[in-house]
């Protein structure tokens, strides 16, 4: 049973036996278990040399909520535009679109959503992430981001608006050329 508490990457036993109805041969070991069990032996060693090195080595895990890192400079101007459609929704949260904002140097903002209305909600979660709205914002003429809601909403943070025109990306193409490169890394198509 030793050598398979370590073939079982040390797990513990109540782990091993729960998972043994999911592997070939797996009532063998469980025959042997409750065999040793009946005898009165003891199933394996509650440390072994192994897991005794690995908890003497390993660090704790933190006792309090870590802080999150801040943004020390907010970018002056954020390009933002949401992702089409993507076939293959995401695992835990089905979301089916995303929206993409790049700053001037480069960095990506990402949020996921399941509805394309859910786009000034997003951009909200952005600009607190990055320490505040920025001074100016750079977006398409998409519908989501092309109405009064969204007009009330940039005025409300104080936003300069650069909005181009639906359907011309190449005058967005700091955000066009970022979906490029998610799209790349990863499976949204």
């Amino acid at each position: 049973l030793e050598y398979w508490h370590a073939l079982a990457g040390h797990l513990e036993w109540i782990t091993i036996l729960e998972g043994l109805d999911f592997i070939e041969g797996g009532d063998f070991v469980r025959a042997i278990h409750t065999l040793r069990k009946s005898k009165g032996t003891s199933e394996c060693k509650l440390h072994c040399d192994a897991c005794a090195r690995m908890k003497a080595k390993g660090k704790p895990a933190p006792k309090s909520r870590t802080t999150r890192c801040t943004c020390e400079h907010p970018p002056d101007k954020l390009y933002i535009d949401a992702s089409g459609a993507i076939d293959c929704p995401s695992v835990y949260h089905n979301f089916l679109y995303y929206l993409l904002a790049t700053t001037e140097k480069g960095f990506f903002l990402v949020q996921g959503m399941t509805f394309k209305s859910q786009s000034l909600f997003q951009i909200a979660k952005m600009f607190s992430e990055v320490g505040g709205p920025p001074r100016a914002v750079g977006i398409d003429g998409a519908g989501e981001l092309d109405s009064r809601v969204s007009e009330r909403f940039f005025a409300h943070h104080l936003v300069q608006v650069d909005r181009g025109v639906a359907g011309e990306h190449w005058k967005l193409a700091r955000a066009e050329r970022g979906h490029g490169t998610l799209k790349t890394m990863t499976r949204c198509t």
